[in-house]
């Protein structure tokens, strides 16, 4: 069973900044305590292993519910946020302004298309990001068979998997849907993944 948190809430979130890969954004102090309350909801969670993106908001919430377990936290790069290329760090109003025809093209797409987009700018196209993860955490799922494992990572990447599980739509999951510490329980057979949780993720309709 894997659990899959999205981080704490980092100093870009409350900036509004596109954060991407963006490495030495900090939890603030409520992003700090989002992680202690997290740590307390799964204290009758026995983890066998604890993993996290090597990304620094993210290593610091897994480190906070990996503290008392005497676990380490095993880091990787398949777990990045999606990557923004040469938009990390503006605001999402001028990544919005300065992109607005591309956008604009990109959401009259159907989802399937969505996954096949190739963004310029050297930003991530989504079907990218998703392949990544998926195929880390298959690898993961062989690993640890019959054992939980906590996966700290992101809420771009946590929405584009609930989307390509088939949770919801692109629109009915639209960015900001999932909250901090918001998380999802898969179980998997290394190949398939069946949701059976979801906290913190609003859906919209239609």
């Amino acid at each position: 069973m894997i659990y899959l948190v999205r981080h704490g809430q980092s100093q870009w979130n409350v900036e509004n900044l596109m954060q991407g890969k963006t490495s030495g954004v900090p939890l603030t102090k409520t992003g700090i305590k989002q992680a202690r309350d997290l740590n307390q909801r799964f204290k009758a969670v026995k983890f066998a292993a604890i993993f996290s993106s090597d990304l620094l908001r993210a290593r610091q919430t897994a480190q906070i519910v990996a503290y008392q377990r005497q676990l380490a936290v095993v880091t990787t790069r398949a777990l990045r946020e999606r990557s923004f290329g040469d938009y990390e760090g503006m605001t999402l109003a001028k990544y919005e302004e300065e992109l607005r025809e591309m956008l604009d093209k990109f959401h009259g797409l159907n989802d399937a298309e969505k996954f096949k987009f190739k963004f310029p700018h050297k930003i991530e196209g989504i079907g990218t990001t998703v392949n990544r993860v998926i195929t880390w955490l298959r690898e993961v799922s062989v690993a640890y068979a019959g054992k939980k494992v906590l996966v700290v990572a992101h809420g771009g990447v946590l929405r584009l998997l609930l989307i390509h599980l088939g949770y919801g739509s692109y629109k009915e999951l639209p960015p900001f849907s999932i909250a901090n510490t918001g998380y999802v329980v898969l179980a998997s057979d290394g190949v398939e993944f069946k949701i059976k949780a979801v906290v913190g993720v609003t859906k919209h309709e239609g």
